[in-house]
């Protein structure tokens, strides 16, 4: 299952007319990176959350992918995240991934879904270190007696966005949910149904012009680590082999 339903309005004026997910990195939208990836593990059915300028997406795939399997739904222009997931809740009989369309990563999604069944809980999340964007001092007095310029923090772990989930999450979503980082994940760690997957390698969320750019920056350069598909031949297809 993959959210791309939002605006994308931090980009600013630069993104009006087109859904974040379509904005291109290199010769193909952002969400077909991360389809990418989860077809390069052997994941090729899809369901797509479809929202603001959703007929540009499917557009899209209509005429690439077909190798693919995929389900569009439009689940309204204005909802939030748990509000899309409620209006599909009943079409998930399985366990399923949840992503978003506009994360980029090299994360290892069949190690990530091996860790989640032999946990055995309701939930996985993968978790990347907190990279901060500003350096940070450490203070004598007003003396600068350490300064570090963007570190990144080991001790703080925050939402990486490639999920795997069991229909029983369903069970913490509730109709008024709006946003579901900010409900149903908290209820299920204080539940302690939520397992971590740590993945400390190449992660971008891609919220701001700024990622956008770095991203085609390194995709021009051939440094696009993330894109684990251009390496050759699928996990999947080697396994067949």
């Amino acid at each position: 299952m993959i959210l791309a339903g939002g605006r994308g309005e931090r980009f600013g004026p630069m993104i009006q007319g087109m859904p974040k997910p379509m904005l291109k990195i290199g010769d193909r939208p952002a969400l077909d990176h991360v389809m990418r990836t989860y077809a390069y593990y052997g994941f090729d059915t899809f369901t797509v959350l479809l929202g603001y300028k959703g007929g540009m997406i499917l557009d899209y795939f209509a005429e690439t992918r077909k190798e693919w399997k995929i389900d569009f739904v439009f689940t309204g222009l204005h909802s939030d995240t748990a509000e899309r997931l409620f209006k599909v809740r009943d079409k998930f009989k399985d366990t399923f991934f949840l992503s978003y369309a506009d994360v980029l990563a090299n994360v290892d999604l069949a190690r990530e879904l091996r860790l989640h069944r032999r946990m055995g809980r309701i939930g996985t999340m993968t978790v990347v270190p907190l990279n901060l964007h500003y350096g940070v001092t450490e203070l004598r007095g007003l003396e600068i007696a350490r300064y570090v310029e963007k570190p990144s923090r080991r001790d703080i772990w925050i939402n990486g966005g490639f999920m795997v989930f069991e229909p029983g999450v369903f069970g913490f979503l509730k109709s008024r949910d709006k946003d579901f980082s900010r409900t149903v994940l908290p209820r299920l760690a204080e539940g302690g149904q939520l397992s971590a997957f740590r993945h400390e390698d190449f992660w971008v969320g891609m919220d701001t012009f700024k990622e956008y750019a770095m991203l085609n920056e390194l995709w021009d350069r051939g440094e696009a680590r993330w894109a684990v598909w251009r390496q050759g031949k699928s996990v999947a297809r080697r396994r067949k082999g």
